[in-house]
């Protein structure tokens, strides 16, 4: 079943609209949040999505209710905006301010402080393994731009501190981390969509830290240079169930246009199996031409996507471009909540 976020604000925030397995909601106040950021519940039920503003602030959707609130987690004094969040396990809901990460409950509107920025170093996006309840976090650093929360996957540590850095080398900037619940996840860089893991990378002599072994697995971006406004797009956002990745991909430096696409994910790496790196072009040209074979464009992407997906990797939600009808918006923006990777026909003006 596919749920489409977006005539519920016209009708009642009035209740869902269900038509041929669509359902129809929109979300008005959503209109201002930040365009990377949002996260399921670990029980699939709840959206969340931070606001922007100068204190810490979540709009919370209901998805079964069909009811939209807002709460102001209760983090240290002085804590800035959230950047990003993250699904956590029960109740808690992983959130990222610009050099803290913290375990908020939502069920008390209580947080414990998990990890603080390296110095110089800021925080950027966050992304949580369910299955191990690691936490990959991307950051401004120049010298590593990953840093992991160890719990479980590289390391254990129970007190707040600064996180473990990740060392990256022949890549660009790391962006928009999903775990595909087999420890490893796919990212964005310069555009393209990858694949990669996080190993431990620590011996005896040195302090710990983890190495990224990744891959590009799908050529996204179009590229292009001209003299005139750049036309091209790439991965802006990331979302995977348990046979799709859905990508929004988005104008590269500077705002517009985009679409909302899936293509088949990667296979899943069995535990136990060492994660697998491809040689030659051959090899290479395989990839690519299996996953863009399976691509699939589901929505025009403008702007803001607030895509996740979640823990069960059961459903992905996403929104769409706003309804345009003579030139003028027709009705709000759409959004989806899809289940099981079902077929997404994207509303259209009437």
């Amino acid at each position: 079943m596919i749920l489409s976020l977006a005539a519920w604000a016209s009708r009642h925030l009035s209740g869902w609209m269900r038509s041929a397995g669509v359902l129809a909601l929109t979300l008005p106040s959503l209109a201002g949040l930040r365009a990377a950021d949002a996260a399921f519940s670990f029980d699939g039920k709840l959206i969340y999505c931070p606001e922007y503003g100068e204190k810490p602030v979540l709009e919370v959707l209901d998805i079964d209710a069909g009811k939209l609130s807002t709460v102001v987690p209760v983090l240290s004094e002085g804590s800035q905006e959230i950047q990003a969040v993250s699904t956590a396990a029960g109740k808690q809901i992983w959130l990222l301010t610009k050099d803290r990460l913290w375990l908020w409950d939502g069920s008390t509107n209580t947080a414990k402080l998990s990890g603080t920025a390296a110095a110089g170093s800021t925080f950027d996006d966050v992304a949580c393994d369910v299955r191990t309840g690691s936490v990959l976090i991307t950051t401004n650093n120049k010298a590593d731009d990953l840093a992991v929360w160890p719990h479980g996957l590289l390391w254990k540590k129970e007190a707040a501190g600064p996180m473990l850095s990740v060392f990256v080398r022949r890549v660009a900037r790391v962006e928009y981390p999903a775990f595909l619940g087999d420890g490893t996840f796919l990212f964005g860089c310069e555009g393209d969509l990858w694949h990669g893991q996080v190993e431990d990378d620590t011996d005896g002599e040195n302090k710990p830290r983890g190495v990224l072994n990744a891959y590009r697995y799908a050529p996204l971006a179009t590229r292009e240079t001209y003299v005139g406004t750049p036309m091209q797009t790439g991965v802006a956002n990331i979302a995977v169930s348990k046979g799709k990745a859905y990508v929004h991909v988005r104008r590269m430096g500077g705002s517009g246009w985009g679409d909302i696409v899936r293509l088949n994910r990667p296979p899943v790496v069995a535990k136990g199996t060492q994660f697998k790196f491809f040689f030659n072009l051959k090899e290479h040209a395989q990839i690519y031409q299996k996953a863009l074979a399976s691509l699939e464009i589901l929505a025009g992407g403008e702007g803001q996507s607030f895509m996740c997906g979640s823990a069960d990797l059961n459903q992905v939600h996403f929104t769409g471009a706003m309804l345009v009808e003579n030139g003028q918006p027709k009705g709000r923006r759409p959004h989806y909540v899809v289940e099981n990777d079902k077929d997404v026909e994207p509303l259209k003006a009437k």
